[in-house]
């Protein structure tokens, strides 16, 4: 579980930062508080395209969190955004210690398209429909989104705390240390995120939604699915 193993990987990053220079590995002392803002980035508005199935097909090779149907594609670009306010504390043996007031990490979309075949997009009631099926995936995607944050938060703490114990023979190191130590964890957290979008993808597109889909608008879009015309 990715979560369990958090405060391991931070203290992987700091210790290969370490500065031999620092005389005393006593752990940082009398540092203030550090606040953890956790937040998810919603999908944007709707980018529509449309173009050919030979296209689409195309563009789903590129990986990524996408849902495949005939007529359309819809995509989902995962974006992860870190901001650290570092404050450093100067020790009595002479290191230094980060411990930043605030530490903001965001993880959600910044870019959500669909990619309609010019059958599809052209009938009013089978854009309408493909447009709310993408819409199921939306809300989906920031569902498990908000989900994950929420589980995470706790071992990210930790990982914070872990962080703020660490000396630095100066400035920059110390500064360094947190910047490498939260992306690396950031990063882990994001692949750990995009597994489980990808199983809360394939959990919207369940055979009775896919059938109705199939069947909406009076059986067009089965239609175009089957014969490539309406």
């Amino acid at each position: 579980m990715w979560g369990s193993a958090l405060p391991a990987v931070l203290l992987v990053m700091v210790s290969v930062l370490h500065a031999p220079a620092v005389a005393a590995e006593m752990a940082c002392v009398n540092l203030p508080g550090s606040t953890l803002r956790l937040h998810d980035v919603k999908a944007p508005v709707l980018d529509e395209r449309v173009a050919s199935v030979e296209i689409l097909d195309q563009v789903a090779t590129h990986g990524g969190l996408h849902s495949r149907h005939t007529m359309m594609l819809t995509t989902i670009d995962l974006v992860t955004l870190v901001r650290i306010a570092h404050r450093i504390v100067p020790q009595p043996d002479g290191s230094f210690c980060d411990a930043p007031s605030e530490v903001s990490i965001g993880l959600g979309a910044s870019r959500r398209a669909a990619y309609f075949a010019p059958d599809a997009a052209s009938d009013e009631c089978v854009h309408r429909q493909m447009v709310a099926h993408e819409e199921a995936h939306t809300r989906s995607f920031n569902a498990t989104v908000d989900h994950f944050l929420d589980e995470q938060r706790d071992a990210l703490a930790r990982g914070m705390i872990a962080l703020k114990q660490m000396p630095a023979a100066n400035v920059e190191l110390a500064k360094e240390r947190w910047d490498v130590g939260v992306r690396a964890t950031v990063d882990k957290a994001k692949r750990q995120l995009l597994a489980e979008l990808q199983q809360a993808n394939a959990a919207t597109d369940h055979t009775a939604s896919l059938a109705a889909l199939a069947d909406a608008c009076g059986g067009k879009i089965r239609r175009l699915e089957e014969t490539g015309s309406l």
